[in-house]
């Protein structure tokens, strides 16, 4: 059974809306987060026109949302160049499934946030770092490909609910791991706390 397009999007969004507005430090990260993902929200429905091109409105909030937080970076040149080398690969894999789908054999739904997630460990450091650069990256990957398809006489609304849920579920890959790896040395700690209690214990014995 297909799954519903959207639904991933909506549901890990409005997830997100309720740890950033209810559990996050009350800070200016904290209103940016909550404003953009209330704004995807919103427009997620909305269709406008550019230059005969027809866009969702969220995927220009999605874009311009990222440049905006790059701007303030003091390393906005990397994280820039971080994102193209999203865009790009995001668009190659995009090409390639058109060309020769039967070597795809994961769903773009799994291999692409998986792939852009092992190229994030390099292209950014923090949290929203990588989520900022994901975003923009595959946003404008997006915009790119269907400017690419429009070419050749294709005329695709750039940014359906399908793409969205591609999003998500990346920015979902990065908490995860953000998560795991925080638990990871956390465990670490306690163990070591032990053993050296355990160690004081043997020596005092």
């Amino acid at each position: 059974m297909k799954p519903v397009e959207g639904l991933l999007f909506y549901w890990i969004c409005w997830l997100l809306w309720i740890v950033a507005t209810f559990l996050l430090k009350k800070n200016h990260t904290r209103f940016y987060l909550s404003l953009v993902i209330l704004l995807l929200l919103c427009g997620s429905n909305t269709k406008i026109t550019i230059w005969d091109c027809q866009l969702n409105l969220a995927l220009v909030v999605s874009f311009f949302s990222g440049i905006l937080y790059l701007a303030r970076k003091r390393d906005w040149v990397w994280l820039l160049f971080g994102s193209l080398c999203m865009t790009f690969c995001y668009v190659g894999i995009l090409l390639w499934e058109l060309i020769s789908p039967i070597w795809l054999f994961v769903p773009r739904l799994l291999m692409i946030p998986f792939i852009g997630l092992v190229l994030l460990i390099f292209l950014a450091e923090t949290l929203i770092e990588k989520c900022m650069v994901w975003c923009l990256g595959i946003t404008s990957g997006e915009i790119l490909h269907g400017l690419i398809m429009r070419s050749y006489g294709f005329h695709p609304t750039i940014g359906e609910l399908s793409f969205f849920d591609l999003l998500f579920v990346g920015i979902a890959f990065i908490i995860l791991l953000r998560l795991t790896v925080a638990t990871k040395q956390k465990i670490d700690v306690v163990a070591q706390t032990i053993e050296q209690k355990l160690k004081m214990r043997w020596n005092h014995e």
